[in-house]
């Protein structure tokens, strides 16, 4: 090869290259930058799952934990999309409960909610403990883009609260980053 045409490759490859380098770093910002949860933001808040082994722990905790989780974020100036819309959007798409067991359908049900993030989480008694753990999801990557855990003793609904209303206080702190 000539030493022009080893120049003129060179200064093809290092074009490519520098090209990449912009695309690349372009599209981790713009990536990050939709991930920012801050208070104009729909957040959806799905029903938390026993996942207790052997016999339910307590079949009826989910909706209340739910509705902290949903009081946590409304009360701290974020958009909240109602559950009744959920259910509305359920009705009309004629979706079942086995469905539901899908996460992507949930997710899609987020979406059609106007929901940009998704609250899920479950909760589990084993052993005198229950482990609570929530997640941020963003419903049009399905990325996780937060999870938090919360073990508290089985002694107390006040405690049980308390850890999941803390749980969910931590997944707003995603808010602050930039």
């Amino acid at each position: 090869m000539s030493k022009q045409g080893k120049k003129f490759s060179q200064k093809v490859f290092f074009t490519i290259f520098l090209l990449f380098v912009i695309a690349f770093g372009t599209c981790k910002c713009s990536i990050h930058r939709s991930l920012k949860v801050d208070k104009n933001t729909p957040i959806a808040v799905w029903t938390l799952d026993d996942l207790s082994p052997g016999a339910k722990f307590r079949p009826d905790l989910g909706e209340l934990l739910s509705d902290h989780v949903v009081d946590v974020i409304s009360q701290n100036g974020f958009k909240v999309v109602e559950r009744k819309r959920l259910i509305e959007i359920l009705e009309e798409l004629k979706i079942g409960s086995s469905e539901l067991s899908d996460p992507n359908t949930r997710l899609r049900l987020g979406r059609l909610a106007g929901a940009r993030f998704m609250v899920f989480g479950a909760y589990q008694s084993i052993s005198g403990k229950v482990r609570f753990d929530l997640r941020l999801v963003d419903v049009e990557t399905s990325k996780i883009v937060k999870a938090v855990k919360k073990i508290v003793s089985t002694d107390s609904v006040d405690m049980w609260l308390k850890a999941v209303d803390d749980a969910a206080l931590e997944l707003l702190k995603v808010s602050n980053k930039s």
